[in-house]
């Protein structure tokens, strides 16, 4: 069955590359939407962003290590692509570039994870472009550009501002999120407060998984080895929220998030124990 699912996943996977088509203007090459093709992103070959590169209105910035996120805006005919998010992933030096032929560059690896969850229905922006500025032995930069989202907080924010009325069902709603995420086969590997965002509808919250750099979605491997990765994604989440979340919140989001797995209670007492 998980073979057949994996086969599955790519055959979908095929077909969602389909729909993209290759982009090259001038030093600027890569992979765009349909809903994208349109759009002119020469802009980012001059200097990445760094001076502001006129027409694009860059206004709101977050640096992360060798890594920037620009949220833009983009003259265009698609008045719902013009607010755009751009990964600017800095300059690539010749053993990045080697280790990204090899095992996929950071970029890629969050162009295949973001298509492989909206497949499968995990909530996360929606990407429209895959894009790499220059050639080999000279420096070049890559972008990975998703549409924007609007009315999103992060997780953390959120859990310290939210109403104590609407503060139980955003931690059950987030646990069934996280059970989904792990039963479909999805490994984060950065799964931290601040990489959900959440969109709040009335009684109901969206889930959006950002930063999906090291990503990978397992469906072949044995059953220890997925518990494995879904542990460190667990401590990892749980380091984030421990002084926002009380033990029994904490006791709650656990026992939600184990009722979506189809795990034994012999795994859930081991998790318990590691947590």
């Amino acid at each position: 069955m998980a073979a057949c699912r994996q086969a599955g996943l790519e055959g979908r996977m095929a077909e969602r590359l389909k729909m993209s088509s290759q982009y090259q203007k001038g030093s600027l090459r890569g992979w765009v939407t349909e809903a994208a093709s349109n759009i002119d992103f020469s802009p980012l070959a001059l200097r990445g962003l760094q001076p502001l590169p006129l027409p694009l209105e860059v206004y709101k910035v977050k640096h992360k290590k060798r890594r920037t996120v620009y949220r833009t805006r983009f003259p265009g005919p698609d008045a719902r692509l013009r607010d755009l998010c751009i990964k600017n992933y800095g300059f690539v030096n010749h053993l990045l570039l080697i280790c990204g032929w090899l095992f996929g560059s950071y970029a890629q690896n969050s162009w295949k994870a973001a298509n492989l969850m909206l497949q499968e229905g995990i909530g996360t922006p929606r990407p429209i472009a895959l894009l790499e500025t220059g050639s080999f032995g000279k420096t070049r930069r890559r972008f990975f550009i998703t549409v924007a989202l609007k009315r999103v907080m992060p997780l953390e924010r959120l859990l310290l501002r939210i109403r104590p009325t609407a503060r139980a069902s955003l931690i059950q709603q987030l646990a069934a999120f996280l059970g989904t995420l792990h039963e479909k086969g999805f490994y984060h590997a950065d799964l931290k407060a601040n990489n959900i965002l959440v969109e709040e509808t009335s009684q109901h919250f969206d889930f959006y998984l950002v930063d999906l750099d090291r990503t990978r979605c397992f469906q072949r491997l044995p059953f220890f080895i997925l518990d494995w990765f879904r542990l460190v994604d667990l401590r990892k989440f749980f380091k984030t929220v421990r002084d926002i979340l009380t033990q029994e919140e904490r006791k709650s989001l656990f026992n939600t998030y184990f009722a979506a797995l189809s795990s034994s209670m012999v795994r859930k007492i081991v998790f318990r124990f590691f947590l």
